[in-house]
């Protein structure tokens, strides 16, 4: 029997330094939505993990998590109880609809939601409204509107209900969905629509799918119902996935090899071309600014589609949404850099980390690294991060903690930056993993006139442009400047 909440009512965000968001609150354990795609679904048939330590008592240790923050026993080295009592942003949920049917039944995720406000930390909700109908649905505007950090996010993945109910069958279709957008912006609540993911064929099939005319239609009726923003990424399934998806998954990564990316297929079971994900985007990008709307796309191109100071692309938030600490900041700062020195940057994650965090408000505080599991795919595997735990004792600082990460992501089986935002380098002597460096982490590319750009985490499976390790160290110093110099022109606000 597994148990009904998920037993860690409240984590570190994994992929924190992305988004802005830093905790994960995470509500039931499973989703009745049932998203054929949903990574999390995906993740626990692959790795056999069916919630036997699941629990139905996580409502009081959330609470007693908070209690502890605002307590003689708090301590400031926890990175969990240091984001909370400063209030940093949490996202409900990750790994689960918080507002499934099992809503309407039980009521927990409106009192995670009384108990967020009430500790003061900004929320971003996700979800696509299973249950919304069953609702006492004035009483939870009403809880919302408590926060006054909070904003709502609707996935809505297709303009028609065929392909919703194809990939969701347990979601709401098209009209519903719209339905409450333009309630809850009514109501004064911020919300933004998520096309995640954009799948090719079935998603918009009522024409091409690099003709604007396809998605005009839908992005005007998302305007319509209020939304401040629409973001949009393509589906992709990673190799650990290609032993759980269904039939249907499996039938439609056969009937979308036109569009596979074969330079991901040794990592991926699927991943779309990035040229097409690269057009599609700049599709979207600029129909979505046009009807007034943000529009955020895929991490690996979003600064190709913008003019690099257009930082809802990479992220849809309001606007007092905190990405002072989020790798857009890097992002941009690289291409600009390009810009400027006229030649292809490489740097290196420390340099990223640095850059990120400097001039932050907690930038010198110190974590203890036996605290930071959460954000470590495989803490006791990890090369670096058992080293760190018996020997560093001094803790890191949040520079260290982004960098961490930054290294640790060209691992990680699960994410799409491992693939598609890769770029891969030659060694000299045919040696293989990353290229990297003991003090300065992993090597990082940004060229924006190739398709595998962003910021690109370095690997050395295959050749890629043919340099060398020698050759990549060599440009860390463009015409003898750095990509993070302060005295450059063209500085990047620190706003960003």
């Amino acid at each position: 029997m597994q148990g009904l909440l998920h037993p860690k009512p409240i984590s570190l965000l994994r992929v924190m330094w992305d988004s802005g968001l830093f905790l994960n609150c995470n509500v039931y354990w499973n989703c009745p939505t049932n998203c054929r795609y949903c990574f999390s679904m995906l993740n626990r048939k692959s790795h056999g993990n069916v919630g036997k330590t699941a629990t139905d008592k996580a409502l009081g240790t959330l609470v007693s998590i908070i209690n502890t923050v605002h307590s003689s026993r708090y301590n400031d080295r926890d990175p969990l109880q240091f984001f909370l009592r400063e209030g940093y942003p949490v996202m409900v949920s990750n790994n689960s609809d918080p507002l499934s049917s099992l809503e309407v039944e039980h009521g927990y995720t409106k009192q995670y939601l009384e108990v967020l406000a009430e500790n003061g930390n900004p929320v971003n909700l996700l979800s696509k409204w299973q249950g919304w109908a069953g609702l006492d649905q004035d009483a939870y505007i009403e809880t919302f509107k408590r926060n006054p950090r909070l904003w709502c996010s609707i996935t809505i993945t297709a303009d028609n209900d065929d392909s919703l109910h194809k990939w969701e069958p347990g979601a709401p279709g098209l009209e519903q969905r719209l339905a409450i957008v333009k309630q809850l912006t009514d109501a004064g609540i911020m919300v933004d629509v998520r096309v995640i993911p954009f799948i090719f064929g079935d998603g918009f099939p009522n024409g091409d799918w690099d003709d604007p005319e396809t998605y005009r239609p839908f992005i005007q009726r998302v305007k319509q119902a209020g939304a401040f923003a629409v973001s949009m990424s393509p589906l992709d399934f990673s190799c650990y996935d290609a032993q759980s998806v269904d039939d249907v998954c499996k039938q439609w990564v056969a009937d979308n090899e036109w569009n596979r990316s074969r330079a991901d297929i040794k990592w991926r079971y699927y991943s779309p071309d990035l040229s097409m994900i690269e057009e599609v985007s700049r599709i979207w990008h600029a129909e979505v600014t046009a009807a007034g709307m943000n529009c955020g796309v895929h991490q690996s191109v979003h600064s190709l589609v913008s003019d690099g100071t257009d930082l809802s692309a990479a992220v849809n938030a309001p606007p007092w949404h905190d990405l002072s600490l989020s790798w857009v900041k890097a992002a941009h700062r690289l291409k600009q850099a390009q810009r400027d020195l006229g030649a292809p940057i490489v740097t290196t994650s420390a340099m990223i980390a640095e850059y990120i965090t400097r001039g932050h408000k907690h930038a010198d505080h110190r974590f203890d690294w036996a605290k930071l599991r959460d954000i470590v795919p495989h803490p006791q595997t990890n090369q670096v991060y058992p080293v760190k735990v018996l020997h560093e004792t001094a803790g890191g600082t949040l520079a260290d903690v982004i960098q961490l990460q930054t290294d640790d992501i060209v691992g990680w089986a699960d994410c799409i930056f491992s693939d598609i935002a890769t770029a891969p380098a030659t060694l000299m002597q045919g040696s293989g993993g990353q290229i990297r460096d003991d003090l300065e982490g992993v090597l990082i590319s940004y060229d924006a006139d190739n398709p595998r750009e962003s910021w690109a985490a370095c690997r050395t499976q295959q050749g890629w442009d043919g340099r060398t390790v020698e050759e990549l160290r060599g440009a860390l110093l463009v015409n003898g400047q750095s990509p993070w110099d302060e005295t450059m022109t063209s500085e990047v606000s620190e706003d960003a």
